[in-house]
């Protein structure tokens, strides 16, 4: 079951678009919204002429810019650690317990 979603999207608001679960996430990319709107009347209307394996939800993002309801982000990650711990090159320094 999946949880429920705020689909309404606001001028201004910057969005990571992603896709698939478990082993098969991926991320579609990360886009700024130049103008409201609701995502899901917009995949409605993407989908609308598609059927189910035409309709590539990776190529979304790119519809949604053509559409002009948005404009990509350039943008980068950066991983902070693990285990509680920051990685090596950040050379943290920790109290002594």
């Amino acid at each position: 079951m999946y949880s429920k979603q705020n689909l309404i999207v606001s001028m201004g608001e910057i969005i990571n678009l992603t896709t698939g679960e478990y082993s098969d996430f991926g991320y579609v990319g990360n886009f700024v919204f130049i103008k409201k709107c609701d995502l899901a009347l917009l995949a409605q209307e993407y989908c609308k002429e598609k059927n189910k394996w035409d309709a590539d939800m990776n190529a979304f993002g790119t519809w949604l810019v053509s559409q002009q309801y948005c404009v990509p982000v350039d943008n980068r990650d950066i991983h902070l650690g693990e285990y509680s711990e920051f990685s090596p090159e950040f050379n943290v320094i920790y109290k002594e317990d």
